[in-house]
């Protein structure tokens, strides 16, 4: 379902909201270990595309993704299609589709911007009802 995850790392709360119902969570980031984890987990979905890119995917074109330039690459391997967009200025992976024959995946960023972006520009947090993670079993 579709989700917002945002993180807040001057405060050490990640939030993951559901635009449909207007509920979300909030988990505590409150180490190193964790912010590190979360970081590798975006990463992964950022630059996976990398690791196709020295297989061999095919550049296929060209679209606008999230109002910016980007490359469309695609892959295929073991029955699994791939298909990439990746940022033309920052390399990162806008959009990825993965299909297989049990069904699709799909990964897409929605708005892109590299500073001052806060919750309330995505989303206005009071309109939320909000659980925090460690509470739910209280």
């Amino acid at each position: 379902p579709d989700s917002i995850t945002y993180v807040e790392y001057g405060t050490g709360k990640m939030y993951m909201l559901s635009p449909s119902d207007k509920t979300g969570y909030s988990y505590p980031l409150d180490n190193d270990d964790t912010y590190k984890n979360f970081g590798l987990t975006i990463s992964i979905y950022l630059y996976a595309f990398e690791a196709y890119r020295a297989l061999g995917a095919a550049k296929t074109g060209t679209d606008q993704i999230a109002g910016r330039k980007t490359t469309c690459y695609t892959y295929s391997s073991d029955g699994t299609d791939y298909k990439f967009w990746i940022d033309d200025e920052y390399g990162l992976t806008l959009k990825s589709v993965t299909t297989t024959s049990t069904g699709t995946s799909t990964m897409e960023i929605t708005e892109f911007r590299t500073k001052g972006v806060t919750l309330s520009d995505m989303s206005v947090i009071s309109d939320y009802t909000i659980q925090d993670i460690n509470t739910m079993n209280d």
